[in-house]
């Protein structure tokens, strides 16, 4: 039966077929260099002699000579036929080797690509309206010719009579299965696509195996963009727009890095300027398939898709996909509304390079845009965006997070810390061991977690207005020192401000007015407090007595270093007017208090 099976054929399963990982399931790897080496399964050895080069999808023994591609190793190794191995390995790839019948259908499919793509481009050449749409979407006669840019016309069935004229037996189901045509209820076919740019889709050795069509403008009641169906020589999820092109680069012309957009003209106007190694994904999110296919020859991914929300969101999916690959991911970040395209169009090839220069980690880039979906000064909205990361860091793996890619990132550690209000040792163990397989919780109290983070001298300050909101004594003591302690930070300004202008309020009713910071050390008080306040005023006064001290001190210490700064200024009437006013303001507030009491 295998001497009836199309060598095409035969190539396709090998060209889809992994022979690292096929050969690493029976013999362990290690690299070296650009191949992998083991020791040889067909032979005894002690130093590894067995090798397998990716690039060329072949392995070699130099101990005992054995050598082959894919299909021959799996034949050898697990003593089977020819065509069992090709049948597995072709269901494995999605091609099906099954049946002879199969296999014509396979390349009549291919036949029939071939022919449509030639209607496209003959159609292209005699119609000025799809020449002039081309051209204002800035695809020059390079492009066009490059990527086989071609045009469906207006019309029910132009493309089908093509079709059957020039395979005028072709079986009707056979037609149907191509996806470039529809049955009619009354018999015959219609066009899939009409009215559109057609940009072929093609396989790594360039065959035409989908289309994509963009509409041409007056006719906004059809989808904007349209492509093929899944098909048997078509899964949207194994394919990229360009690799053909990626792939027939010389490899020593090709780089460490590939460009990943949204779109064909995205992907062809950077291709125009140069950018020869970027891919678009074909309507869908990124699949596992298609990140093992930029994995196995690129070190870096670049994503570049539009600077909307759309964009962010189609980015924020590809990083997720991505982030576990062994690619280093990076992501572009371009102005409000703008397309690579367009931004190519304004700014020109230079200040985009300057952009992928400093293109942002994967992992800070969507932390920033999880977070700028949410209000983190909203409690519920800061536990939403803090489920939202924990699930992405939860699908990390661990090579990741201990290997570096965070632990070796102290600015989106210590930006995250001051984002919600967390000590470093809680984020990392509630966050970072998620990545990790810890069994840690994942649930943070950002009420007490803030208040954690709150500098010891604050704590002090908010301690004594705590006591003094408490008790009339402490109050008394708060009323007749107000000038020697210092409130200078806003959040001791923000309690003082509230106690004095709403005396005597409970601290559940402070929570309404107050700020996040101070919300969160107050819902951690009421939370530990119990009523255990009440017996407590001859503590709170010695803790009182004690603070005023150290404030006095502190604030001598500031008058001090104020004094010999102005000596070093000279003491100009602008800096004593400002001194006055200050003071003024203080006695001011103490009197609205008094005033109150009274």
């Amino acid at each position: 039966m295998h001497k009836r099976i199309p060598q095409d054929l035969i190539e396709a399963v090998l060209e889809a077929t992994d022979i690292v990982e096929l050969v690493g399931q029976h013999v362990p790897l290690k690299r070296a260099g650009g191949s992998y080496r083991g020791l040889c399964p067909f032979h005894q050895e002690n130093s590894p002699s067995f090798f397998v080069h990716p690039s060329k999808r072949i392995f070699k023994c130099f101990g005992c000579g054995v050598g082959g591609n894919a299909i021959s190793f799996l034949m050898k190794v697990s003593q089977r036929g020819f065509v069992p191995v090709l049948q597995e390995l072709g269901e494995k790839a999605g091609i099906s080797v099954l049946e002879e019948q199969n296999q014509g259908i396979y390349f009549r499919l291919l036949r029939l690509h071939e022919l449509a793509q030639r209607f496209f481009l003959s159609s292209f050449e005699s119609n000025k309206a799809a020449q002039e749409y081309a051209q204002s979407r800035g695809l020059d006669q390079g492009a066009l010719s490059h990527f086989g840019i071609g045009f469906a016309p207006d019309g029910w069935d132009h493309l089908s009579q093509f079709l059957l004229k020039h395979e005028p037996d072709c079986p009707p189901e056979v037609l149907e299965q191509s996806g470039l045509v529809s049955p009619r209820r009354q018999g015959g076919f219609v066009d899939r696509f009409r009215n559109r740019l057609m940009f072929p889709i093609r396989d790594s050795r360039s065959r035409v195996i989908a289309f994509g069509g963009r509409i041409l403008p007056g006719s906004d009641r059809e989808a904007k963009y349209l492509n093929s169906p899944e098909t048997p020589l078509f899964e949207k999820g194994k394919t990229l727009y360009n690799w053909d092109s990626v792939c027939s680069l010389p490899k020593e012309s090709r780089g460490r890095r590939i460009l990943v957009v949204e779109g064909y003209l995205d992907a062809i106007s950077l291709w125009q300027q140069g950018f020869l190694e970027v891919v678009a994904p074909l309507g869908t999110g990124f699949t596992p398939s298609q990140v093992k296919l930029l994995e196995d020859m690129y070190q870096e991914v670049q994503l570049v898709f539009d600077g909307d929300l759309a964009g962010s969101t189609a980015t924020l999916r590809a990083v997720e996909r991505m982030v576990n690959s062994n690619m280093i991911v990076r992501a572009i970040r371009l102005p409000e509304g703008m397309d690579p395209q367009e931004y190519l169009q304004v700014h020109g090839p230079a200040e985009f390079r300057s952009l992928l220069k400093n293109a942002s980690n994967a992992l800070r880039f969507y932390c920033e845009e999880v977070l700028k979906e949410h209000d983190l000064e909203e409690r519920q909205d800061k536990e939403r965006a803090w489920r939202r990361l924990v699930t992405f860091f939860q699908g990390l793996n661990r090579t990741l997070v201990q290997g570096g890619e965070l632990v070796n990132e102290p600015e989106l550690v210590s930006w995250l810390t001051r984002l919600f209000s967390v000590d470093e040792k809680i984020l990392r163990s509630k966050l970072f061991s998620l990545a990790t397989g810890g069994n840690e919780s994942s649930s943070v109290d950002f009420a007490l977690a803030a208040s954690r983070s709150i500098a010891p001298q604050t704590e002090k300050g908010l301690r004594l207005l705590w006591w003094a909101n408490h008790f009339e004594t402490c109050r008394a003591m708060l009323l007749q020192y107000l000038e020697e302690l210092n409130f200078s930070e806003p959040v001791l300004q923000e309690y003082l401000d509230i106690i004095m202008n709403q005396p005597k309020s409970r601290a559940v009713q402070i929570l309404a007015d107050c700020g996040n910071e101070l919300g969160a050390w107050l819902s951690s008080e009421i939370m530990k407090d119990s009523g255990e306040s009440e017996g407590a005023e001859p503590e709170a006064l010695e803790y009182f007595s004690a603070i005023r001290e150290y404030c006095i001190e502190d604030l001598k210490i500031q008058i001090s270093l104020l004094l010999h700064e102005l000596e070093q200024e000279g003491l100009s009437e602008e800096k004593i007017s400002e001194l006055q006013q200050a003071r003024k303001a203080k006695l001011q507030k103490r009197n609205q208090w008094i005033l109150r009491k009274s």
